[in-house]
């Protein structure tokens, strides 16, 4: 563990939020960068993006990532959480829960950039 941790915190979050939780990092391009779990203010569950040259210091967006635009994805992710991102020769996978009135299942999305996502499948 670093001595500074925790390294982020609710308060590095723009516009606030109630917390960061469990998130899933990567090493790209001389960076490290990660897909954050965050509880919002009003207690929903968001996907944030962020990169840090020294792993310390994170610039975050304020765009959510992974949000639901398509079935079954609108009815089946009503809250996504926990993502763990992984590199297949020029791809990012990211794996995450997701949540709904059935129950919870596994969502699975792919990107070039880390940036754009296309979600793929339920599994």
């Amino acid at each position: 563990r670093h001595p500074a941790n925790p390294i982020l915190t609710a308060d590095d979050i723009p516009g606030g939020a109630n917390s960061v939780f469990n998130s899933g990092f990567i090493r790209h391009e001389g960076k490290i960068v990660g897909l954050l779990r965050v509880e919002r203010r009003d207690g929903t569950q968001s996907i944030r993006y962020a990169e840090s040259a020294d792993g310390l210091k994170f610039d975050i967006t304020d765009e959510l990532m992974l949000v639901p635009q398509a079935e079954p994805h609108l009815t089946y992710e009503e809250a996504i959480y926990d993502p763990r991102i992984t590199r297949i020769d020029d791809t990012f996978y990211v794996t995450y829960a997701s949540e709904n009135r059935f129950g919870c299942q596994v969502g699975l999305s792919r990107s070039k950039d880390l940036k754009h996502w296309e979600k793929m499948e339920l599994i």
